[in-house]
């Protein structure tokens, strides 16, 4: 959650507004009723990010077609985290770039080896 934040506070600094959502049990969101789901993640907003120390693939489906995920799509890698982290991109900038990216804006960017 704090890469999120970090990154939220990047976008506002060039006026973007940003909403972060602490989901540390999908299962628990899901169970929800829509009303509340629809409340904490309106369907009107389709460019979302999902930032993950793991797999993205179950935050597709809340992401949808116009959102990215950001997290560790292989396995066996041992560092600290900070290390893990900064190797798979899961960082501040990271997160601010791909939301800089989904509402249009150039960008520049490096590509990982």
């Amino acid at each position: 959650m704090e890469t999120a934040v970090a990154a939220a506070r990047d976008l506002a600094d060039d006026g973007i507004r940003a909403r972060v959502v602490s989901m540390p049990c999908r299962e628990w969101f899901d169970a929800q009723d829509a009303a509340y789901r629809d409340r904490i993640i309106p369907p009107g907003v389709r460019r979302r990010i999902a930032v993950a120390a793991g797999v993205g693939q179950s935050w597709y489906d809340l992401v949808g077609l116009d959102g990215r995920t950001i997290g560790v799509e292989e396995f066996g890698a041992s560092a600290s985290a900070a290390e893990l982290y900064e190797h798979f991109g899961i960082t501040a900038d990271a997160v601010a770039r791909a939301a800089r990216e989904l509402l249009g804006f150039q960008v520049d960017f490096a590509v990982r080896p």
